[in-house]
């Protein structure tokens, strides 16, 4: 989502607006590197309540969200909604840190990705390179092309049974 995301951006604001809103291109394109903290955090957070840290959750959240509003006191004011794009993301990106210093110090260890991760990189990369040779399709096109890119790449390169186990899921 983060790299389709990125590269798809103008392609989405035209889709479900018209040249009027081209403005909030760049901002959508830095929420994106929200989004992809607050996957991580939503991770993070999972192992803090496995381990009833509730708390420390409550109060990382409600920490980042005064963040965000004193960091959007200041940067609405000078740079309007891109700097509530880049507000939110660096309060997403301090967030983060924090869910990830709260694992490493009550739970002793870092998470790292499996071995998998190369194969997600991978099929990424395929449907990156497939979204910048297919620029000037209609955009519904480009989004089936890539989703079938990235299914189709992590298919060759993974068995169904190792994406079942990495992903959980019955593909039956």
């Amino acid at each position: 989502v983060f790299i389709g995301g990125l590269m798809m951006a103008d392609e989405g604001i035209l889709l479900v607006s018209d040249e009027s809103f081209v403005n909030s291109i760049f901002p959508l394109r830095i929420l994106f590197g929200g989004i992809f903290c607050i996957f991580i955090s939503n991770l993070l957070s999972h192992i803090l309540i496995g381990a009833k840290l509730q708390k420390k959750i409550m109060f990382i959240s409600i920490s980042g969200a005064a963040l965000n509003v004193a960091l959007n006191a200041i940067m609405i004011p000078l740079y309007s909604f891109t700097g509530a794009a880049v507000t939110t993301t660096i309060t997403e990106i301090i967030v983060m840190l924090l869910y990830l210093i709260q694992v490493k110090r009550h739970i002793g260890y870092i998470p790292t990705p499996s071995p998998f991760i190369k194969k997600i990189i991978l099929a990424t990369a395929a449907m990156g390179g497939v979204l910048f040779l297919l620029d000037d399709m209609n955009t519904l096109l480009q989004i089936g092309a890539a989703m079938g890119t990235f299914a189709g790449t992590l298919l060759l390169v993974a068995s169904i049974d190792e994406i079942q186990s990495e992903y959980r899921i019955d593909v039956e």
